[in-house]
């Protein structure tokens, strides 16, 4: 009997502390699934070129492992297509639900990381900013391979766990299976070098917790699956190029500074003349976003002594740069560090809230509930600039007139 009331006791405890937590994460889950999901292959009546292209490819099964080794570019997104190619699956929904895939990987990381950062709170209200931005929606539903730049998040916070996290063996592994895959992603290598760099004393250490047939098998493994790296790299040395992210021909100066010109117009006045991919004359970020990244700038100028702060700069720094010099990296490679520092934006605004009102109930709830409302108010232009302003636009439905092969 007592066994059986300690039981009922634990599960009541469970229950009591859990429920709320339990209700959220559905809350979210179900937002995220609507979000990546909803109209995945009809929102927009027909596909693009490129993806009519990519259904082409897989139709056909014109995707084999053979021509995967021999030019393994971008491997993680190769591979979920070869998947999808075997089961015979490749209607609009599968080809975008590839990049959604991805998407959903990025969203998770992005939380767990900012919860280790920030508080639960502002890990809530930093993920809803990140996931329902119309840049993260436009890449995470669409048949490209830029949705593999916002994957950056999962590499920071591998360095992260490997730094906090207990379970040595696991974390070891991890780091080797994401770290080798990303590095087939053009561009990747540098920020997998900088994170061994960062990270190079404790994964020293915690190698030397473990038995050494596991260490020989991380390396091992680790070889194994940089095989084709280094057998196309042999057989096409200018494959190395796109490797570190570099363009075929460097550019000139000229069109050097434009690029840096265009870079933070994009972001802030208007995104690029692609109708495909977004919604001609408008910015990246929203108003809200906007200033809670310069206020999360100028919060971080006073923390740049701490690791999150120098990592999140280090990746927004060689990623201009690489993006700059117009090789094959995307700008979709800014974008977890951007709403990392729009995140750290709206702490800075609670802090100093908190600061002036520290005792005072009500001042305190007023000002959760209005960056809330803020937050929200960001979120409902967001999802209008994706799900109904995009797809009814005339420019954007002359770019999606290709049918489907199969839906």
């Amino acid at each position: 009997m007592k066994r059986g009331k300690s039981f009922w006791g634990k599960l009541r405890l469970g229950i009591v502390y859990l429920w709320r937590p339990a209700i959220l994460a559905g809350f979210l889950g179900t937002l995220l699934y609507f979000l990546l999901w909803f109209k995945l292959g009809s929102l927009t009546g027909g596909i693009s070129a490129t993806e009519a292209t990519a259904q082409q490819h897989l139709a056909v099964r014109d995707i084999s492992l053979r021509g995967i080794f021999d030019n393994p570019l971008y491997l993680p997104y190769s591979l979920i297509l070869y998947i999808l190619q075997t089961l015979g699956l490749h209607g609009p929904a599968a080809l975008r639900g590839v990049s959604a895939v991805i998407a959903t990987a990025s969203a998770v990381s992005f939380y767990l990381l900012i919860r280790r950062w920030h508080s639960s709170r502002l890990a809530i209200f930093g993920t809803l900013l990140f996931t329902t931005s119309s840049w993260f929606l436009h890449l995470a539903r669409y048949a490209d391979t830029d949705i593999l730049y916002v994957g950056i998040v999962a590499v920071i916070l591998t360095g992260v766990w490997l730094q906090q996290s207990k379970y040595r063996r696991l974390m070891l592994a991890f780091v080797l299976i994401a770290s080798t895959l990303y590095m087939y992603v053009p561009g990747m290598i540098w920020f997998i070098a900088l994170t061994g760099i960062w990270q190079f004393k404790r994964l020293i250490k915690e190698m030397t917790h473990v038995r050494w047939w596991y260490n020989a098998l991380i390396v091992l493994g680790g070889i194994a699956l940089l095989l084709p790296m280094g057998w196309s790299v042999a057989r096409n040395p200018e494959l190395i190029r796109p490797v570190l992210g570099l363009p075929e021909v460097f550019p000139s100066l000229a069109q050097i500074l434009q690029n840096l010109i265009d870079l933070p117009v994009n972001i802030f006045v208007s995104g690029p003349k692609d109708p495909a991919k977004w919604l001609p004359s408008t910015p990246y970020l929203d108003i809200f976003s906007s200033m809670m990244l310069i206020i999360g700038i100028y919060w971080s100028l006073f923390k740049i002594g701490l690791d999150r702060i120098r990592v999140t700069y280090g990746v927004l720094i060689a990623g201009s740069i690489l993006i700059v010099l117009g090789g094959p990296v995307s700008a979709a490679l800014l974008l977890p560090g951007l709403y990392i520092l729009i995140t750290a934006g709206m702490t800075f605004m609670l802090q100093q809230w908190f600061t002036v009102f520290p005792r005072n109930p009500i001042a305190r709830t007023v000002g959760t509930s209005l960056l809330s409302l803020a937050v929200l108010i960001a979120v409902f232009y967001n999802i209008n600039h994706y799900f109904i302003a995009w797809p009814n636009t005339p420019s954007v439905r002359q770019t999606f007139t290709h049918k489907p092969l199969i839906r």
